[in-house]
């Protein structure tokens, strides 16, 4: 495939676009979509509605073929009211499950520290990081000579 046919949609145009009611009140906005692993076909698009800016919202799926997405899906409507909607369940999304033959426990921890180094390889092998001259030598050292004109420390 090299060019986007007219009537093929991006996700990004539909998630988070605004679903009308028939009155063309707003019902909420696309928040996820949900198709079938298998066939690839699109089953539902889960909407957030109620609450304040998504503080209190819940999610609803409604089923994809009652949704009429227009204008490369900046109208999509639906037939469900706000109403409707409102009172509609709340959708519940399962936990993604881990693929096969993968470590058990948390799926996108590292199954060790393949991270950390084996062995010190990181460490410098020398010193290299000292200054080239005794610039820096503590003023107590009693190899670091006294600047001229000042007397040694301790006398």
């Amino acid at each position: 495939m090299q060019e986007q046919a007219a009537n093929e949609l991006r996700l990004d145009w539909i998630t988070n676009a605004t679903v009308m009611a028939p009155d063309g009140s707003s019902i909420g906005s696309i928040n996820d979509l949900i198709l079938d692993g298998e066939t690839g076909e699109m089953i539902a698009a889960v909407i957030g509605v109620g609450g304040f800016l998504g503080i209190g919202e819940k999610q609803i799926a409604v089923p994809w073929e009652q949704l009429t997405i227009n204008a490369d899906a900046q109208e999509v409507t639906s037939d469900l009211t706000k109403e409707e909607a409102d009172v509609a369940p709340a959708y519940v999304f399962r936990e993604r499950a881990a693929a096969p033959g993968a470590p058990a426990g948390d799926a996108m921890a590292p199954a060790d520290d393949t991270m950390a180094p084996a062995d010190d390889t990181m460490a410098p092998a020398d010193d290299t990081m000292a200054p080239a001259d005794d610039t820096t030598a503590p003023a107590d050292d009693p190899a670091a000579a006294p600047a001229e004109g000042e007397e040694p420390a301790g006398n």
